[in-house]
């Protein structure tokens, strides 16, 4: 809070950040409704608002400097409306009060950080929303590119908000124009994008006429839609074009087109739909139903199984990864990568010697897993190289490695979070560390030996270890 007041302040930016200790001034708290700490209230045109942006410096600044910028205007002649209305996106609410309910919630819902992008104007002239052709309580988003869309929900200032998010612009645009709109903006769950020859209008405008009518449809819910050239998809393409991040991970074969795919950016799942399946609203209708709703799983994307897996590091696929990764008795390292990383190929000799170590543990498996080529679903990948150790008793929560990329490092987390404590080449230590049916003792079986051998941070695969001390018991 006091970074961004600072930033803004030598920005000579007029806005005034003030602070109240509600343990001292509980009546003024009280008179704001504070219900909780911290709590963050704007006040302007002699009224208070929530704050509803981000909460740390950076966000918090450019949220204000958007709100200082895109304040709700009032506006009482028709050439007044004019000078906003050619400027699109704006949200216009037509009102016969500039205090009735209807328009608190409009002003509301420009405060909301979905929407404090667009200036929103109030005509509160009874005459002139007559004049107009309006009537008193409707809402018109004036939209980037042409057009208008009038909002029929309720008076709500979250549902407006949603409303002008995924109303002002173009409902079916060029991926690399809109993604990281889609993605940022309005945090769509699910991106359906379109490859096909866009050149040729003969294929091209019946879909694009399908598909504007869809992303119109689905404007305010977690839907967008994008179309790239079917030439896009190739794999070069996609690595040359940042915009195209997270299309790396695209399942379709390139065998056909035009080509359909449902894509769900949170955790990384794609859905192509069949060849088969006919281009028109009610079958892409159907089709995108069944994936936001569950209905149609997929197919995870995946390359050949490899013919050899006997090296030291293995090799995991789509089709493989829960039988080799979650579904066994194993502690299992996953080095997630991408063939083209500068990081991913520093790592491979430092990686294969990690595995060398540990090839005679049974029960840890250190392996790859080429995201470009696969799909999986148990984590989310952002950047490359990500390594996760997926423990043998909580296949389900698994642990992020984010220690130095050094094969020490790498020993250490394995015997910090392996489920199956490791053993050594000491007869004794290799009995006592064994990973036996008695889970509920490993670990204390473990503290018992480490605390009374002085061997913690000592005991490594491969490597002399010290005796264990003479006074253990000989059960151990």
């Amino acid at each position: 809070y006091e970074k961004a007041a600072t930033q803004l302040a030598r920005e000579n930016n007029p806005l005034v950040f003030a602070k109240v200790d509600c343990t001292r001034n509980k009546e003024l708290c009280d008179s704001v409704q504070v219900q909780g700490f911290p709590t963050v209230k704007l006040f302007f045109h002699q009224r208070m608002h929530e704050y509803m942006g981000p909460r740390r410096a950076a966000g918090i600044v450019s949220y204000m400097k958007k709100i200082m910028t895109g304040l709700t205007v009032i506006v009482d002649t028709a050439e007044n409306l004019a000078t906003y209305t050619q400027k699109p996106p704006v949200m216009v609410g037509f009102f016969d009060s500039i205090d009735s309910q209807e328009s608190l919630e409009f002003e509301r819902a420009s405060l909301i950080e979905d929407a404090v992008e667009f200036t929103f104007v109030h005509v509160v002239n009874a005459s002139l929303v007559e004049g107009l052709g309006q009537k008193v309580n409707t809402v018109v988003m004036y939209r980037q590119g042409g057009g208008q869309a009038t909002y029929s929900g309720e008076f709500d200032g979250n549902e407006i908000a949603r409303f002008a998010a995924g109303h002002a612009h173009p409902y079916f645009m060029n991926a690399a124009r809109s993604w990281d709109r889609l993605i940022v903006e309005r945090k769509v769950k699910h991106i359906v994008l379109v490859a096909a020859d866009v050149a040729n209008a003969e294929e091209w405008q019946p879909l694009r006429q399908v598909f504007t009518k869809l992303a119109e449809e689905y404007a305010v819910k977690d839907t967008g839609f994008v179309f790239v050239n079917h030439a896009m998809l190739t794999q070069e393409a996609l690595y040359s074009k940042q915009q195209y991040s997270f299309a790396v991970k695209l399942g379709h074969s390139g065998e056909f087109y035009p080509a359909v795919l449902v894509m769900h950016p949170e955790d990384e799942r794609v859905f192509v739909v069949p060849e088969e399946t006919e281009m028109t609203e009610d079958s892409m209708r159907d089709y995108i139903e069944g994936v936001r709703n569950g209905s149609i799983k997929g197919k995870p994307k995946s390359a050949e199984e490899p013919e050899n897996n006997d090296g030291p590091v293995k090799v995991v696929v789509g089709t493989t990864f829960d039988d080799l990764v979650i579904d066994n008795d194993n502690d299992v390292l996953v080095k997630f990568y991408a063939p083209w990383c500068g990081h991913c190929k520093d790592l491979i000799p430092i990686y294969e010697e990690v595995a060398a170590r540990f090839a005679n543990e049974e029960e840890v498996v250190i392996a790859e897993f080429d995201s470009t080529e696969n799909d999986q679903a148990r984590v989310t990948i952002k950047g490359f190289p990500t390594i996760y150790l997926f423990p043998a008793d909580h296949k389900d929560e698994p642990i992020k490695f984010e220690g130095d990329r050094t094969a020490e490092a790498f020993d250490d987390f394995l015997y910090q979070h392996a489920t199956c404590v490791l053993r050594t080449s000491t007869p004794l230590l290799q009995t006592l560390f064994y990973c036996s049916n008695l889970l509920s003792y490993r670990r204390s079986l473990l503290t018992l030996s480490l605390s009374t051998s002085n061997l913690a941070g000592k005991v490594r695969p491969q490597r002399e270890a010290p005796l264990a001390h003479p006074t253990l018991p000989d059960e151990l």
